[in-house]
Formats: C-alpha cells, structure tokens, sequence
C-alpha cells in the first residue's frame, strides 16, 4: 500500500511539468508530412503553368501529335502545319531584270552598234570624197592661175615690143638662150620671115650656120637660163604655134 500511494503522488508531478512545456495552451494532434506521396489530382490541376519564354518560340511549323485508343490499340497520327512560303515578287522582279539585260545586249551587239559603225563607215567614206574634190579644185585653181600667169607674162612682153621690129644678125657667141622660131638652109627665106615678124613689132635675131650646122636659124625671144627661155617659149607656142624650141648660143 505504501509503495503505491507514492505513484499516487508523483502524477501530480509529471502533469505539472508537462503544462509547464506547452505554456499552458491545449495540445495539439499533428501528423508529419510524407514528402514521397504525390500531389494529388487537385494540385496538377491547380498549379500553374509556367510561362514561355517569346526567344523560345520557333517560327517553323508546329507539328501536332494525337494519340488513340481503341480496342486494346494505340494510334498515333502527327499532323503540322503547312509552311508558308515567301513571297514570289523578289523571283519575279529578278527574272524582268534579267530578260531586260538580254533583251538591252542583243539590241545593243544586233542592231545599234552596227548601225552605228555603218554611219561612221559612211561619214569617212563622205569626208574622203570631199577631201579629195577640194584637192582636185586646188590643183585646178592652181593651174588656172599659173596659166593666168603665163598670159599675162606675155601680153606684157608683147606690149612692151616696140611697134617697130628691128633684125639682126648675130655674128659671135653669147652663151645665152633663145627661143627659134623659124630654120631654114636657105637665108633668104628666114630673113623674109624676120622681116614679116618685125613689121609687127618683134624683135628678130637670126643665127647664122656655125660649126657642123647648115641651118640658119630664127629667134624671136631670149633668156639667160634655159628654164626662163622655155617659159617664155611656153607662152609664145598660144601665138606661133608648137613648133618653137630653144637653143643655146
């Protein structure tokens, strides 16, 4: 009896120390959580998605996947969507650029350029007709003056002649040039020729057989070279003929 009464005793004790733990509140049943259960079917549905990244997103086609039960079987169909395809007014615009450059080329090498070389073939064949015509009218003046020259070099001299001829008869050398007009063997009749040159105011000078010559000759003009005579002689062949010539005496 004795030993339990002290039992007894000490209950008192435990309990007093017990609400000395708690401070005095009530106690509380608690259960610890079991972290390997899985979240149940109202967590997935209630947690929330987490939001896609926009650099995550591709531009290519999204390509869907439904699977089918049925019968035991499982079906799988994948379904994407068509792609875009870009625009065709690049492609186009190059093929109008590229026709228009043949196009330009063929004109160009078929029909402008040797257009262009015919026109200039053309123009130098012109300009080589005219340069030639406007030589041919330079010569041509040239002559006509030159040949004006040489008349008046002889009306000149014509007018100059006294209107008395004079005859006379070299009897020496003068190593001078002149212009014969008449040559006979006979003396008379080139002195009867002097004489119908001097009524008409030439001056005559007949040379006389000399050396090897039989002939006696008559001249109607002189010079001190042989090209002055013969210049002379060129203008006088209008009046007397071609039969003048010049001699050296």
């Amino acid at each position: 009896m004795a030993r339990r009464k002290k039992t007894t005793e000490e209950k008192p004790t435990e309990v007093a120390s017990s609400s000395d733990d708690n401070f005095g509140l009530p106690d509380i049943d608690y259960k610890p959580l079991d972290r390997t259960e899985e979240p149940s079917s109202v967590d997935q549905t209630t947690t929330a998605p987490e939001p896609v990244q926009e650099e995550q997103v591709s531009a290519a086609p999204i390509a869907e996947t439904t699977t089918h039960t049925s019968g035991g079987y499982e079906s799988t169909y994948s379904y994407a969507e068509p792609k875009e395809e870009g625009s065709i007014i690049p492609k186009i615009a190059g093929i109008v650029v590229v026709v228009l450059l043949a196009l330009g080329a063929t004109y160009y090498f078929a029909v402008y350029k040797p257009q262009k070389e015919a026109e200039q073939k053309a123009l130098d064949e012109k300009n080589r007709k005219d340069a030639e015509a406007k030589e041919q009218e330079r010569l041509a003046e040239q002559q006509r003056l030159e040949e004006e020259r040489r008349r008046a070099a002889a009306e000149a001299e014509a007018n100059a002649r006294p209107k008395e001829g004079s005859i006379t008869t070299l009897t020496e050398r003068t190593s001078r040039y002149y212009v014969v007009a008449s040559s006979s063997i006979d003396v008379d009749l080139v002195m009867d020729y002097a004489k119908k040159l001097s009524a008409k105011g030439v001056t005559c000078k007949i040379i006389p057989p000399y050396g090897k010559v039989k002939f006696s000759r008559l001249t109607i003009a002189e010079g001190d070279t042989y090209a002055d005579a013969q210049r002379t002689a060129d203008g006088m062949k209008g009046e007397y003929g071609d039969g003048l010539w010049v001699i050296k005496y």
